[in-house]
């Protein structure tokens, strides 16, 4: 009787245990990188990164974890567009990121439809007006080339 009464506590043990136990989230990334073409530099060291960080996590216990899907926009906004509906349709992404203004602009609306955010490294000012979900990680070529034409107009006055 002893016996059966420990087994039964222990199943009860690990039946409430296991209830109570969370499983980390998933949360599947689309990346739309310009792996090739004009833009393969940035691409690439934004995969780099993108690998880089998740090498970091997976050894840390975080409540989400991030599955990074990988697509190459070949630097081209129409191969960017082919590349995100793949993502939705296929992989059923949550979340994008692209890089490249061309690209960032080719696949705003796709995402933005589907209500998905899209953080992007461009600098396109047409970017993230009336947006919640569009993010740029770049300030805008506006502002660029206005802080660059003062710093000129300050080392060459005349």
């Amino acid at each position: 009787m002893k016996l059966k009464n420990l087994l039964l506590f222990g199943l009860l043990f690990l039946l409430i245990a296991s209830c109570g136990k969370k499983e980390e989230e998933i949360i599947k990334v689309g990346a739309v990188l310009s792996l090739t073409g004009t833009g393969a530099e940035y691409g690439k060291d934004q995969q780099k990164a993108i690998t880089l960080v998740l090498e970091q996590q997976s050894s840390k216990n975080y409540k989400y974890k991030y599955d990074v899907v990988f697509q190459d926009s070949k630097s081209d906004p129409k191969e960017g567009v082919n590349a995100v509906r793949y993502l939705l349709s296929s992989e059923n992404c949550q979340v994008f990121m692209t890089v490249l203004s061309s690209v960032s602009m080719a696949i705003k609306d796709i995402t933005e439809n589907n209500n998905k955010p899209l953080f992007c490294v461009a600098a396109t000012p047409k970017l993230t007006p009336n947006t919640n979900l569009v993010f740029r990680s770049l300030p805008t070529s506006e502002y660029q080339a206005e802080v660059l034409a003062q710093r000129i107009s300050e080392i060459n006055p005349n």
